[in-house]
């Protein structure tokens, strides 16, 4: 992701956070419906409610970039992961 513009509003800072962490639930929620075994199912299923939960923090704006930072950073890993696909 591109540096966040220091004039963007903390709203849609807050927005970003909300769309990328339901972007990293919804991956999880692909790997939980396509995992090997129930342990795995489960696993997935834990870390998608946490993405989830991760926009709904209180954070001050250089908080929420860091967490759009490292949510972004989970997702590519997902991605460019060719057993998860």
């Amino acid at each position: 992701m591109n540096d966040i513009d220091p004039k963007t509003p903390d709203s849609v800072v807050a927005d970003i956070l909300a769309e990328t962490a339901t972007d990293l639930a919804g991956e999880y929620m692909r790997l939980a419906e396509n995992a090997p075994t129930p342990e795995a199912k489960e696993a997935a299923k834990a870390k998608m409610l946490e993405a989830w939960g991760r926009a709904y923090q209180n954070l001050d704006r250089d908080g929420m970039i860091a967490e759009i930072q490292r949510l972004n950073a989970l997702l590519d890993e997902i991605e460019s992961d060719p057993d998860d696909r």
